[in-house]
């Protein structure tokens, strides 16, 4: 879950690739095109409806979730304005339990993500990982 972005996948809007503006970051992303984009919105869909469900905004139960992967991790939230901010930081807010972090990766099994993290022109601005 944490190499989707939270707000830009979690933040509960799943719209067409074709509706993202111009400039948008997420369009020259693997995992925001074609059939990824597809299967990436069916996990994320079952991700938001699970938040909902427990009365979490999906962005901020996406950065509770990586903060109970342990104290050595550090959640890098990304967001474009003061609200997603306070959204997002809401996640730090209260510790998920063992069965919360476990129903999680239920619905969203690590490896779930279908397609790279960046594009091949990306890569060259990061260090890929196998």
């Amino acid at each position: 879950m944490a190499r989707l972005c939270a707000r830009g996948l979690f933040g509960g809007d799943l719209q067409e690739v074709e509706s993202f503006a111009p400039r948008d970051f997420r369009s020259g992303l693997p995992r925001f095109n074609g059939l990824n984009w597809k299967r990436n919105r069916e996990w994320a869909g079952k991700f938001i409806a699970l938040a909902k469900s427990w009365n979490w905004n999906p962005a901020a139960l996406s950065i509770a979730w990586v903060l109970a992967k342990g104290d050595h991790i550090i959640a890098l939230p990304g967001m474009r304005s003061a609200k997603h901010l306070e959204e997002d930081a809401s996640g730090a807010d209260r510790a998920l339990t063992p069965d919360e972090v476990a129903e999680i990766e239920r619905v969203l099994p690590i490896g779930f993500a279908a397609g790279d993290r960046y594009s091949d022109a990306q890569w060259g601005a990061a260090q890929r990982y196998a």
